[in-house]
């Protein structure tokens, strides 16, 4: 049977148990499926749903992005240089080992509400690619290493032709991992901060005034923008990939 067919019966699957559900305990805890699609045309139709969904889309696009470049930079540093690699390592244990509500109280504190959010997907992603490439460095061919002394190749050279090709696996790895921290933290850093735009605002206000058929319809946005990010991140990855094969 084909592999697209199973996931969407997989779907229909669940989604048929969520209506079963829904019938046996009070809709207010758990709208159905109908009622979660009203809700969500109600949302779309509605005023200022394209204006909080770019704002959230565009702050997890902007944490992610500078997460990646200061990654990258970091993690070069860390792989070929033992003291620098020593330096940062202290800062980047303590923010992985920060609970995320707290970090993103303390920025809080630091930072406007709506640059919040930003700041949290940076720094919870950062470890995650600093990390990765430093492990692409880290199992680089020692032979070929060698072979770019014997032939005297300056270090711009010996990264471009011998580094990257060992950090790029790695790294691509880590960023399929970060796009997906990056949606649950910049959602869960407006939820807190409380911006004027943005998912996260919109949930809380759900939450607040116990709406609870827009607080799923919100999810359910929030869960399709992220699988449609992780799609086109996959195929940018494989068409990288198969690009570099053919070259």
């Amino acid at each position: 049977m084909n592999k697209s067919f199973l996931k969407f019966l997989a779907v229909v699957f669940w989604i048929v148990i969520w209506w079963v559900v829904s019938k046996i305990v009070d809709t207010f805890l758990l709208p159905s499926p109908e009622q979660t699609l009203n809700a969500l045309y109600h949302i779309i139709t509605g005023g200022g749903f394209f204006t909080t969904l770019f704002t959230s889309l565009l702050r997890i696009l902007i944490g992610f992005a500078l997460s990646s470049l200061l990654g990258m930079v970091l993690g070069i540093l860390s792989g070929l240089n033992e003291s620098f690699d020593i330096f940062i390592t202290p800062i980047m244990a303590v923010i992985k080992s920060v609970p995320v509500i707290s970090l993103i109280l303390i920025i809080l504190f630091w930072t406007q509400a709506s640059v919040t959010p930003i700041v949290v997907c940076l720094l919870m992603c950062l470890p995650v690619m600093v990390n990765a490439v430093y492990d692409g460095i880290k199992n680089v061919d020692k032979n070929l290493i060698a072979m770019a002394k014997v032939y005297k190749m300056s270090k711009s050279e010996t990264t471009k032709h011998i580094y990257y090709h060992s950090i790029k696996p790695y790294f691509f790895t880590a960023t399929k991992a970060c796009l997906n921290l990056g949606f649950r933290v910049t959602i869960a850093a407006e939820v807190l901060s409380n911006p004027k735009y943005g998912l996260g605002r919109v949930l809380f206000d759900a939450k607040v005034y116990l709406n609870i058929a827009d607080l799923f319809a919100w999810t359910v946005i929030i869960v399709f923008c992220s699988y449609l990010f992780e799609l086109l991140l996959k195929n940018i990855i494989r068409h990288n990939s198969a690009k570099g094969v053919s070259s």
